[in-house]
């Protein structure tokens, strides 16, 4: 998937579907994973690399503890299993410095567009309920925003704007006056964030949204990650507006769960038979894994010092 047909695709198709991948394997998944819905196949039109799944998969917390080389490296496994777009969770991007050099690495590596967070602070995943939220000054993340969009060297790869007013408890409003400041800087996209079950602001956002994205030369897609609203059907939320709707984390967490399940199993039963019958064997996961070319292989960018 070229940059180039990335944007056409965002621009042309219908409604999106990402689901994450955090190394080859759930990238490769991922990618082929299809499904057969009232008698026409359905497939991820792209793939979410997520800093929880990121961290969570090296054992660590997610509080930005892994190094942007290790990042990067993990986007390079995953995109050696697709040729469908890739977005990076970029966090918050850093310093000006920082995120030029990091839009200018995911370009190198061929990640399709990147995601960035309007909050400032120690990183805590925004889920948890003691995380504690500091967001940034909009007019100072309108400008990163739009030096994020100097940066990049081809006005293909997109920039995407997080909002986390909603997660903060600031509003509607708050979240509304945010993203017209964004769209203003040059956001191709804007991921609009929620923690509740019943997500009637993140509707009330989405409905108001048009207005703001009528403005724009090109009208920015809005983009949703339903986690903790995961009873929403994708269609429900493409009918509300989104564009773009991302699993942000369920290979991970189901990775997590069928280990543990395993684990335990094979210390209760002093034999791994039981474990077996939940779990794939290695005739099934060999032949799974590609035997066909793979995309060319990608060296992860050296880190300025």
């Amino acid at each position: 998937m070229t940059l180039s047909s990335f944007s056409s695709l965002f621009r042309e198709s219908g409604p999106l579907r990402f689901m994450q991948a955090h190394d080859g394997l759930s990238a490769l998944i991922a990618d082929e994973s299809c499904a057969v819905v009232d008698g026409q196949p359905v497939e991820f039109d792209g793939l979410w690399l997520s800093s929880f799944a990121d961290s969570t998969a090296r054992g660590l917390p997610d509080r930005s503890i892994v190094s942007i080389e290790s990042r990067l490296a993990t986007a390079a496994n995953v995109l050696r299993m697709t040729r469908k777009p890739v977005l990076f969770d970029g966090e918050n991007g850093g310093s000006v410095g920082e995120l030029h050099a990091l839009v200018r690495w995911l370009e190198d590596l061929g990640v399709a567009g990147v995601v960035l967070e309007d909050k400032v602070g120690p990183k805590l995943n925004n889920l948890l309920p003691d995380a504690t939220h500091y967001p940034d000054d909009p007019g100072c993340f309108a400008t990163k925003i739009l030096e994020a969009c100097r940066a990049r060297r081809s006005p293909e790869f997109a920039i995407v704007a997080r909002i986390e007013s909603l997660i903060a408890g600031a509003g509607v409003e708050d979240a509304l006056h945010r993203a017209q400041q964004y769209v203003e800087a040059g956001a191709d996209g804007i991921l609009i964030h929620s923690k509740e079950e019943v997500p009637a602001d993140l509707f009330a956002f989405a409905a108001a949204f048009p207005a703001i994205a009528s403005g724009a030369l090109e009208p920015p897609f809005l983009a949703c990650v339903p986690t903790t609203y995961s009873q929403v059907t994708d269609a429900e939320l493409h009918r509300r507006g989104f564009k773009v709707v991302i699993h942000g984390n369920q290979m991970i967490r189901a990775a997590y769960s069928a280990m543990l399940m395993s684990a335990r199993s094979v210390l209760a039963q002093d034999r791994s038979l039981e474990a077996d019958g939940a779990t794939a064997s290695v005739m099934t996961i060999s032949e799974h894994l590609p035997r066909r070319d793979l995309p060319v292989s990608t060296s992860v960018p050296e880190a300025a010092s």
